[in-house]
């Protein structure tokens, strides 16, 4: 893993059978399993390392390392901490929790006192209007879940009542419904954080490149949560109490920890060797001049990805 090597392994290859050897490699998604992070951690650790050749590592990849051994802790924080002023329309956002808990029942003259403090207060809310309307898509999906161990069932008689029970809401996008939680009253210490950004292309395609996009699924899912975690996470449908052991949608630093991580794991063997490769989150766009190269770089992200790059892939010989 010395080098990124060349595209010579598949320069007399077609692309169709550079494409059945990729999705050979990958995990079927009928049969995903949540939390692979966790699962490889020692293996991601093994990877810093060695590309780090000999340098300590950096404070994001033993944060990272953390989360992967330990589950994902997020920061909390009071609601006037310092730097929380700083939170985009922080004003509209207030409004909108404490709407939140009038509606869940709280009087008026609590709603301070559940918005002080460093850890959230004892509250329920109900499910958002979205999830209701669209009953049939929540079951669905929640039982995908559930079967898949992304969401599990609450143990009462061991753990008592949760903290927090989140809303669910449903976003609809291009005709595809995802099931999310309303996180909006967890109050997270806030991370001023930028994205990769589509105005950067021009710097990064030529006009002769060839172009490779991949797209992940259920990223979230692999990234477990610190037990500590679920009591704020907890939630209902159709009369059984639930919670999820792993990142779900809508809470507020996924975004950011999926993007970070995707940094780290691209960087070492693609980016500081050159190549050519953005992405939002989840979606990934790669650039090569001629299609031997652009077939190495689409083969050697997927293998990446995968988990199934191995030696010859990444040779110092290759090149």
């Amino acid at each position: 893993m010395e080098s990124l090597g060349t595209p010579a392994a598949v320069r007399h290859r077609n692309v169709d059978e550079v494409m059945a050897e990729l999705k050979a490699c990958l995990p079927d998604p009928e049969r995903f399993r949540p939390g692979r992070l966790q699962k490889r951690a020692l293996l991601w650790r093994a990877y810093f390392s060695h590309t780090a050749r000999g340098r300590a590592l950096s404070n994001t990849q033993k944060q990272l390392l953390k989360h992967f051994e330990h589950g994902y802790e997020p920061k909390w924080c009071a609601v006037d901490a310092p730097g929380q002023e700083l939170v985009p329309e922080r004003r509209q956002k207030l409004a909108a929790v404490t709407a939140m808990l009038a509606k869940a029942g709280a009087p008026a003259s609590q709603v301070a006192e559940l918005l002080s403090g460093d850890r959230p207060r004892q509250i329920h809310f109900p499910n958002h209007r979205s999830a209701v309307l669209h009953h049939t898509v929540v079951t669905a999906e929640l039982g995908k879940a559930e079967a898949a161990e992304v969401v599990r069932p609450w143990p009462m008689s061991e753990w008592g009542q949760p903290t927090v029970i989140v809303g669910l809401l449903v976003v609809e996008k291009d005709g595809k419904f995802r099931v999310c939680v309303n996180p909006m009253y967890l109050n997270l210490r806030y991370v001023r954080f930028k994205y990769e950004q589509a105005a950067e292309l021009p710097d990064l395609v030529g006009p002769d490149d060839l172009l490779f996009t991949t797209d992940d699924k259920k990223g979230y899912w692999q990234i477990p949560l610190h037990p500590s975690v679920y009591q704020y996470l907890a939630f209902r449908w159709d009369g059984r109490l639930l919670y999820w052991p792993y990142l779900p949608f809508g809470l507020a630093p996924a975004c950011r920890l999926y993007t970070t991580l995707k940094q780290e794991l691209f960087r070492p063997l693609l980016r500081e060797r050159d190549a050519r490769l953005t992405f939002l989150i989840d979606d990934h766009l790669g650039a090569a001049a001629g299609l031997p190269a652009a077939l190495f770089q689409c083969r050697l992200v997927v293998k990446l990805m995968a988990g199934r790059a191995e030696p010859r892939d990444l040779r110092e010989d290759a090149g």
